[in-house]
Order: C-alpha cells, then sequence, then structure tokens
C-alpha cells in the first residue's frame, strides 16, 4: 500500500483544502470503500424491506454474518500467500501473469468454498430438500464473496478508484431493481438478489482488470505449483493470516454459541448487542488508517531504503545510526497516529450513550479494543516489511489464545455479562507483544539482511 501512500501525499503537497479533502476522501475509499458501501447497500435493502416481516432481515444479516466470518477464516491465510506472490510478480513486471494467477486462484477457492458450503449446509438440514434451494443460494454468495477477497488484491494495485466505485454502484443498483420490481419479499429471493448484486460487482472488477491488463496463458499445474512452493517458503505468513482472523472473530464466535440468541427459522445464533457494538467500532478506525496508509507506511518504506541502501555504501557506524533511525521514526509516527486514534476513540466514547445508550459499555469495549487492533495491524506490516513472518504468527496465536483464555475466565465469573472484554484486554497485551518483538526485529534488521544475503 505503500506506493498508494505515495500518491496521495502528493495530492497533499499541493498545500489546499481541496487537495486535502481529496486526499482524505481517495484514503478513506482505499480503506473502507467496499465496506462502506455494503453499509449503504444493507440500509438500503432494510427500507425496502421495513414493510415486511423483521424475521427475513434478521435471517438476511445472521446469513451475512456467518458467510463473511467463516469465508475470512477459511481462507484468510491463503489471500496473505497470494497478496505475497502478487507482489513477487509487480516487483518482477508481470503484471499480466499475476492478473491471470489471481484469477485462476480466485475460481479454485471459490469452487472450493462452494462445496465445503454445501456439504455442510446439507448435513446442517439434515439433508432435507426443501432446505435445498436456500443451501444453494448461500453457498453461491459464500463462493462470490471468496472471488470478491481475491480479485480486490489486483483492484487495489489499478487505483481506477472512479471505476471501481462504479462497479459496486452497479450492484447496488441492480439489487434495488430487483427488489423493487419484486411482488413478494422472501428470504431466498431477497439473499439472491443480494447475491446477484455481488456478482454483478465481481464481473465488472474482473473487467476491469483484463481491460487493464491482459491475463497471460498460465495452466493449472504452474499455479498449484507455485502456491505450493510458497506454501512451503512462507508457512507462518498462512499460519499468520489464518490466525489474525481468528483472533478477530473467536470471541464472537464464543459468544454466539455460549450467550447468543437463535435467529427465529434459523439454527444459527447472534448476540446483537455486541455484534452491532463491534461493526460501529471497526467504523472508527478509518481516520486511523488512512493516517496508517498516507503518513505511518510511506514513512517506514523511506527509513527502510535509505537504511538498506547504507549498508552497501557506508560504515558500520553509520549503518547503526540508519537502523536506530529507522527504529525512532516508526516509533514516532505509531505514537502520532495512535494519539489520533486515541482522540477518535475516547470522544466516541463519551458521545456513544447518545449512539446506542441500550448498548453504551458494550460499544465503548469494542472501540477500544479495535484502537488497540489498529496498533496491532500497524506493528506487523512493519513486521511483514522485515519478513518477519514468524514472529507475526506468534503475536496473532498469542493474541488467539489469551482471547480465548480470557472469555472462558470471564464467562465463569460475575462480570460474564460484559461482552468484548476479552478481545479488548487481548489486544491490549498484543500491543505489548508487538512492541517487545518490533523492538528485538529493529535492533537485528542489519544482521537478517546479511544472513539472507549469505545463504
Amino acid at each position: 500500500m505503500a506506493g498508494i501512500g505515495f500518491e496521495l501525499k502528493k495530492i497533499i503537497s499541493e498545500n489546499s483544502i481541496s487537495s486535502f479533502f481529496k486526499a482524505s476522501a481517495s484514503g478513506i475509499f482505499i480503506v473502507s470503500g467496499p465496506w462502506l458501501l455494503s453499509i449503504l447497500t444493507l440500509s438500503v435493502i432494510s427500507l425496502i424491506t421495513a414493510n415486511y416481516s423483521n424475521g427475513i432481515i434478521s435471517q438476511f444479516f445472521g446469513i451475512l454474518v456467518y458467510v463473511n466470518a467463516f469465508s475470512l477464516i477459511i481462507t484468510g491465510g491463503l489471500h496473505y500467500i497470494i497478496t505475497r506472490i502478487f507482489s513477487d510478480y509487480i516487483f518482477e513486471k508481470r503484471v499480466n501473469y499475476a492478473l491471470s494467477f489471481i484469477l485462476i486462484n480466485g475460481i479454485f477457492i471459490a469452487i472450493i468454498t462452494f462445496i465445503l458450503t454445501m456439504l455442510f449446509l446439507v448435513l446442517a438440514s439434515g439433508l432435507k430438500l426443501s432446505n435445498m434451494t436456500l443451501s444453494l443460494i448461500i453457498a453461491f454468495q459464500v463462493c462470490v464473496t471468496n472471488f470478491l477477497w481475491i480479485i480486490l488484491i489486483f483492484v487495489t494495485y489499478l487505483k481506477w478508484y472512479k471505476n471501481i466505485l462504479l462497479s459496486f454502484i452497479a450492484g447496488i443498483v441492480l439489487i434495488i431493481i430487483c427488489l423493487v420490481t419484486e411482488s413478494e419479499i422472501n428470504l431466498n429471493n431477497l439473499l439472491m438478489y443480494y447475491t446477484f448484486g455481488n456478482f454483478l460487482t465481481l464481473l465488472s472488477l474482473i473487467s476491469i482488470s483484463c481491460k487493464s491488463y491482459k491475463p497471460e496463458r498460465i495452466s493449472s499445474y504452474e499455479v498449484i505449483k507455485v502456491i505450493m512452493r510458497y506454501f512451503s517458503k512462507y508457512k507462518y505468513l498462512l499460519l499468520t493470516g489464518f490466525f489474525y482472523y481468528v483472533s478477530f472473530w473467536i470471541d464472537k464466535i464464543l459468544n454466539w454459541y455460549f450467550i447468543g440468541e437463535y435467529i427465529d427459522g434459523l439454527k444459527i445464533k447472534l448476540l446483537t448487542s455486541y455484534d452491532l457494538s463491534m461493526y460501529i467500532a471497526n467504523l472508527t478506525i478509518i481516520p486511523g488508517m488512512v493516517f496508517f496508509i498516507i503518513n505511518t507506511e510511506t514513512s517506514f518504506f523511506i527509513g527502510i531504503k535509505k537504511f538498506i541502501l547504507s549498508l552497501t555504501i557506508s560504515d558500520y557506524k553509520t549503518i547503526r545510526g540508519k537502523r536506530n533511525e529507522l527504529y525512532e521514526s516508526s516509533m514516532q509516527n505509531i505514537k502520532l497516529q495512535s494519539q489520533l486514534q486515541f482522540i477518535l476513540s475516547l470522544s466516541l466514547s463519551l458521545i456513544s450513550y447518545k449512539i446506542l445508550p441500550q448498548y453504551h459499555v458494550i460499544l465503548i469495549i469494542a472501540i477500544w479494543a479495535v484502537n488497540f487492533q489498529l496498533i496491532v495491524f500497524t506493528y506487523m506490516n512493519f513486521l511483514f516489511y522485515l519478513e518477519r513472518y514468524y514472529h507475526c504468527f506468534l503475536i496473532v496465536f498469542s493474541i488467539t489464545l489469551i482471547n480465548i483464555s480470557l472469555y472462558f475466565v470471564i464467562l465463569l465469573s460475575p462480570i460474564n455479562n460484559i461482552p468484548g472484554l476479552s478481545y479488548l484486554l487481548a489486544n491490549a497485551f498484543g500491543v505489548y507483544i508487538c512492541k517487545k518483538i518490533y523492538f528485538y526485529d529493529a535492533s537485528r534488521i542489519d544482521r537478517y539482511i546479511y544472513s539472507e544475503n549469505s545463504n
């Protein structure tokens, strides 16, 4: 993302109010454009279906939550590997080949997740054919969702924000047209139209990608060979991706199972108070993410390039100075980013009673939990640049274990009615772990680079 950050910095350097707002708007779209458009879509769906049974919209939202949660957990690690491969191809200036690789993997993941989802849903419904239509629609939604995750890796590289925006808008418009012209809305057609809208967005994004770069011919055997090689070389990156999403979702899943409530007509549970609070809380990190892209990551990128250059032309004293400068500047940027997010989190905590008075305490916990999560995310990105994937794995694995352990401790204690507390404490401890590990790695970065070059 550093390349995008530099583009946004150029816009800001024009020193005008319009350039500031243009860079901010672009940053927000990059960080959370699809997410914000999804919120808009769901809001429109809620308005259109307001006259129908509340049970339908509850079932619809419940299914979407489960689809997103389990699709990210199952394929999250693979996304990290594919992103790494894609980055290497970009560095080698093989963009056309990279697009072919992305498309083949998207198709492969979509097919596999479709089959797995169908197997799970058919078994869960007791092999009842009456549920087969809904199962097929859900499986197709999982299929489309996972392909979207993959194609967005390539689309982000394009920077064609207007066309990307139009692709998402086209999907939203299709959903609205289908719902408005439908005489009677039920769960099946509501979910089907939503899936069709996402599918149109997917096709549009693929079309944009192929129009920009013509895919090269590549065999499935080559794709599998590359994937297996990267699995072997970057197994800890794969595990990092998997446990990153597990660490995020695990306490939600445990809450659903132990204290959640069944959605009418479905065999799934949700904990609405916590789920809604977490959804709102995640929106609060958008300014911090924009700051990360424009300032934190670009500064780190410049610092590490200067340090690597010093390894080839400077004496050891100068190398140590550049190394210390890299660490100090990165910590200063993390401090500035954290201060910005702290002020925002504190402000939202103070007004949270006005937003959702019935979920006041839970919302505050969620806001500060994602605050710490953003800091963990920042440290991990620095470690990704240093290629310390094993240490990234240790961080997310530790957060996952702490989250699970604290969840059961809290569940058995008198304060078991405060969801999110284990997630908050796990991420707070995760920040401490990240700081220690990053200091250890940053102080040894020259040794890592020399040892890599000697292998």
